[in-house]
C-alpha cells in the first residue's frame, strides 16, 4: 500500500513530537554521569597490554641510526632525520612506601631525555599484577608535564589501594606480585628505541629507597673568653688577690693581758706603766 501525502505528514508530526519530549527527559541526567562514574575510580591498563603487545617488555624496536623514518601524518607520509629521533629511557623503579589500608603503595620511577629536545606532556603508567595482567588491574597514570633534553626526573607513583588485596589463598589476602611500568604509555611520541619504555618487575625484589634525615649544621656564635690564671688582675702596683680564709669563731670575751701581771708582787711603777699601756 502506498503511502499518501497525509499519512506520510503525519509520521513526521509524530516523529517529531516523540523527540521533543525525549530531549527533556535526557537534560534532565547530569553532565558529570560518564563512565568514568560507573566504573569508579578505576582505570583501565589496556592501552599498557597493547604497548607490550606491540613492543614487548626489553623488545627489539629500534630504529636505524642513520637515514630517518617515514611517518604517515594528516598532510601524507614525512620523513623524519634521524637526528631528531629522540628517546625516553626506563631508568630504574625504587620501592618507596608498602602502603596501609587508606593508601596504596608507592614506587619511585626514574626517567632520563636522551634527545636534543624538550619532550612535555606525556605520560607513565605502573599496574599492579596478581597472576596475569587483565584490563582492570590496579592501575594509576601519571602526566609528566615537561622533561629537558638531557635531563633524569624522578616522579613518586602510588598503586590504587586495590593493589593490596587482589584475590586470596585460604585465609590469607594476597595483594600484586608483579608490577608493570610504561613509559610513554599512550605511545604518543616517536622513539628510536621503544623496548626501554616498559618494564615487567617483580614486587619482592624491587630495591628500597632509603629515607635518610637531612642533618643541618647549625653554627653558633658565641664568644668565650679566654681563660686567665688571675680573671680578676690586681692594680697596678697593686698586690695579688688574697685567698679567702675560713672564717674563724670569735670570742666574745678576748684574754686580756692584764691577766699576766702578778699584782702581789708588782711594785707601784709597774702597776702605773701596765696601766697606762692598755
Amino acid at each position: 500500500m502506498r503511502l499518501t501525502s497525509p499519512f506520510l505528514l503525519a509520521a513526521m508530526a509524530f516523529a517529531l513530537v516523540a523527540c521533543v519530549d525525549a530531549v527533556p527527559a535526557a537534560a534532565q541526567y547530569p553532565a558529570s554521569n560518564n563512565v568514568h562514574n560507573v566504573l569508579g575510580s578505576q582505570r583501565s591498563c589496556a592501552h599498557v597490554i597493547d604497548l607490550m603487545l606491540r613492543y614487548g617488555s626489553g623488545g627489539v624496536k629500534n630504529y636505524p641510526a642513520t637515514g630517518g623514518l617515514i611517518q604517515p601524518t594528516a598532510f601524507g607520509p614525512a620523513l623524519v632525520p634521524h637526528t631528531e629521533l629522540g628517546d625516553l629511557q626506563l631508568v630504574s623503579v625504587t620501592a618507596v612506601s608498602d602502603g596501609d589500608a587508606t593508601c596504596g603503595p608507592s614506587f619511585a620511577v626514574t626517567v632520563r631525555n636522551d634527545s636534543h629536545r624538550d619532550v612535555c606532556d606525556f605520560h607513565i603508567t605502573i599496574v599492579g599484577v596478581l597472576h596475569r595482567i587483565h584490563p582492570w588491574s590496579p592501575t594509576t597514570v601519571h602526566c609528566v608535564e615537561k622533561i629537558c633534553a638531557g635531563q633524569t626526573v624522578e616522579c613518586q607513583i602510588s598503586l590504587p589501594v586495590e593493589a593490596l588485596s587482589m584475590g586470596r589463598a585460604g585465609a590469607q589476602v594476597l595483594c600484586f606480585q608483579t608490577l608493570v611500568v610504561a613509559v610513554d604509555s599512550y605511545d604518543q611520541l616517536l622513539e628510536c628505541d621503544e623496548s626501554n619504555n616498559v618494564s615487567v618487575l617483580t614486587a619482592a625484589d624491587l630495591p628500597r629507597a632509603v629515607v635518610t634525615g637531612q642533618s643541618v649544621e647549625v653554627e653558633t656564635n658565641t664568644t668565650t673568653a679566654p681563660a686567665t690564671e688571675n680573671p680578676a688582675g690586681p692594680a697596678a702596683g697593686g698586690t695579688g688577690p688574697q685567698t679567702a680564709q675560713p672564717d674563724q669563731p670569735v670570742d666574745s670575751n678576748p684574754e686580756s693581758n692584764l691577766d699576766d701581771l702578778d699584782f702581789d708582787n708588782l711594785d707601784l711603777g709597774e702597776a702605773t706603766a701596765a696601766v697606762s699601756r692598755f
